[in-house]
């Protein structure tokens, strides 16, 4: 149910997991077309150094995909 608080570092399990992609914005494409909801869309993080995109799994975890900009570092 979406109507749980978000989990924190105090629960048990996992909270949130951060998963990297080569081409965020296809995964994201193809993860939407699949009915994943997403609590934002691809972003660029205030340094430029990443992309990142927030989902969460059927338990409320968080998921974050990220593509890295290597290059930047």
């Amino acid at each position: 149910s979406t109507d749980r608080s978000p989990l924190t570092n105090a629960d048990l399990g996992i909270a949130r997991i951060c998963l990297a992609t080569d081409n965020l914005t296809e995964a994201y494409d193809r993860l939407v077309a699949q009915d994943v909801s997403f609590l934002s869309p691809p972003q660029q993080t205030q340094d430029g150094k990443a992309d990142i995109a927030i989902c969460a799994d059927p338990d409320g975890a968080l998921i974050e995909l990220i593509q890295i900009y290597l290059d930047k570092w």
